[in-house]
């Protein structure tokens, strides 16, 4: 799919694809000044790989295929399906909010303790079983404390490359071939809009 990867959105900052009924992503390639993404309220059963070239589809993250997301500061995938997250996402280097609010999250990768800019976890509502409850409650560096403690191998950390108008789409899905606009985007809101995938 072509939709996010064309020069309109080569300023795009903001997406937000909430109260939707997505299952897979496309390929958010292109998108390195993106700083916040909101995928709240979907159907996502597994943190979503984002992989150059190819579709995105809903898997487990095995590598490093964020680190082109370097400017990513906030993500949300609260209200969702996760079931995991991969040791990889520490590679969001920037990442300061980590919104996972009412997912199956069982546990957490021991890696997150490595996440030296995550300022806000949100993990209410997950079965969390291997965390003890106090630790939880004690709030995000706390518990990236304790994640740190638990990592048995040192590992070298990996650090990605570092490196005005918004549109806003109605509840109403686009229709086929419909343009979205002309002038490059730093905001887009496709929220209630009821798409199971993005259009081409």
């Amino acid at each position: 799919m072509k939709f996010l990867n064309t020069p309109k959105f080569k300023y795009l900052t903001k997406l937000s694809l909430s109260e939707n009924k997505l299952k897979a992503l496309p390929p958010l390639v292109g998108l390195e000044r993106i700083t916040e993404i909101d995928l709240s309220q979907n159907q996502l059963n597994e943190f979503p790989i984002i992989r150059p070239g190819n579709t995105l589809k809903i898997q487990t993250l095995q590598d490093d295929r964020l680190t082109h997301l370097s400017s990513l500061t906030i993500l949300t995938l609260r209200e969702n399906k996760l079931t995991m997250l991969p040791d990889s996402i520490v590679q969001l280097n920037k990442l300061k909010r980590l919104d996972l609010t009412n997912n199956d999250l069982s546990s957490l990768p021991y890696m997150l303790g490595r996440f030296e800019s995550l300022h806000s976890l949100l993990l209410d509502g997950n079965p969390l079983k291997l965390i003890r409850r106090d630790i939880l409650r004690k709030g995000t560096v706390e518990l990236l404390k304790y994640l740190r403690s638990r990592i048995e191998e040192p590992e070298e950390h990996v650090s990605p490359p570092t490196s005005p108008s918004s549109l806003k789409v109605s509840p109403s899905p686009f229709k086929e071939g419909s343009p979205v606009g002309g002038m490059a985007r730093k905001e887009v809101v496709l929220m209630k809009a009821n798409l199971t995938e993005l259009p081409p």
